[in-house]
């Protein structure tokens, strides 16, 4: 009985915990704690995305940490699940709120409640460039390895796709919040429509069921902010802020943190030339570049959702990326 009593309090610690935090301009975002014992680890997902993007079905990188003994913590940006704006916002949030304001506060919760003075970080695509924002507002002291999973900080040769989502970004003026998730849910349903699939993933990368899930858990609405933002940031050529005053790229001479940026080699939203512009900016000398696909051995090329959810991401790239953190002390 003491054996099966002990068994059952390991399977109720192993369960993740949600924690609210407040930010300093008065929005509230979650966090998702999946318990270690070791460093903390800060995972930031994408555009139009939330934290099941580290979990899903059960799997994933918050998953392969947390075996590998990290403390992992998952965040939901502001307008995501159980995260909120400040009272009165309606989808005016940007990039900028999310590195300067949401990420801050999640990184000094985690040391915080962890004990520890640096917090590493990895994020997906726009949960990626929105470290660079947050390097610009509060430096590096509480930072520490950061993986980067596809993130572009520069758009100077927009290809059919980038002039395609300027088109679509103006619906962003109009509408307060965009309904991503209801669109690509019917998309899932209708095999003409999948198209969708091309654009984010490559054809050996998922199974149905993942395929599935992720559009019904993972795709979240987009705000009329971050749309006004990426316009922004499109038409510039390179991450700024949304007025134009800040060129995050060029914050990132001052960067100190051991740095991994990996691009997928298929990848259509976030093409290895746009997000290998991290290691040419970056001023640290701890700095490594990854291509995911066959070259790394790998059973096939990565596109842009493969690098968090592809079916084998957890036994190749996932692998890796804990292995070059191991490497590494915070």
């Amino acid at each position: 009985m003491q054996v099966a009593a002990l068994l059952a309090a390991l399977a109720l610690a192993a369960e993740p915990t949600s924690v609210p935090v407040d930010t300093a301009d008065g929005a509230t975002v979650q966090l998702i704690h999946h318990e270690g014992r070791g460093a903390p680890v800060l995972l930031i997902h994408g555009l139009s995305a939330n934290h099941r993007t580290w979990d899903l079905r059960d799997r994933g990188l918050a998953h392969t940490l947390q075996d590998a003994g990290y403390d992992v913590w998952l965040l939901d940006l502001r307008g995501r699940l159980g995260s909120a704006p400040p009272q009165g916002q309606r989808g005016g949030w940007t990039l900028d709120d999310y590195g300067r304001y949401d990420v801050h506060a999640a990184i000094s919760h985690v040391s915080a409640q962890s004990g520890h003075d640096r917090v590493a970080v990895v994020g997906h695509s726009m949960g990626g460039m929105v470290m660079a924002v947050h390097h610009h507002w509060h430096g590096d002291d509480q930072v520490g390895p950061v993986v980067i999973l596809g993130s572009p900080i520069q758009f100077t040769h927009p290809d059919p796709m980038v002039k395609a989502s300027l088109r679509t970004m103006s619906v962003g003026e109009t509408i307060p919040r965009i309904p991503t998730r209801a669109a690509t849910w019917t998309a899932a349903l209708f095999p003409k429509m999948r198209r969708i699939d091309a654009m984010v993933t490559d054809p050996e990368g998922m199974d149905a069921p993942t395929r599935r899930a992720m559009y019904r858990r993972v795709v979240s609405p987009m705000s009329s902010g971050e749309m006004d933002h990426l316009k922004r940031i499109i038409q510039s050529g390179r991450l700024v802020s949304l007025d134009g005053e800040v060129d995050y790229v060029d914050s990132l001479g001052s960067w100190t943190p051991p740095l991994l940026v990996v691009a997928g080699r298929t990848d259509r939203v976030a093409p290895p030339d746009r997000v290998v512009t991290w290691i040419d900016a970056a001023g640290g000398s701890d700095e490594t570049w990854w291509v995911a696909g066959k070259g790394r051995g790998y059973p096939h090329e990565y596109g842009h959702l493969d690098l968090v959810l592809a079916d084998t991401v957890e036994t190749h790239l996932h692998a890796e990326l804990v292995d070059w953190l191991q490497a590494r002390s915070w």
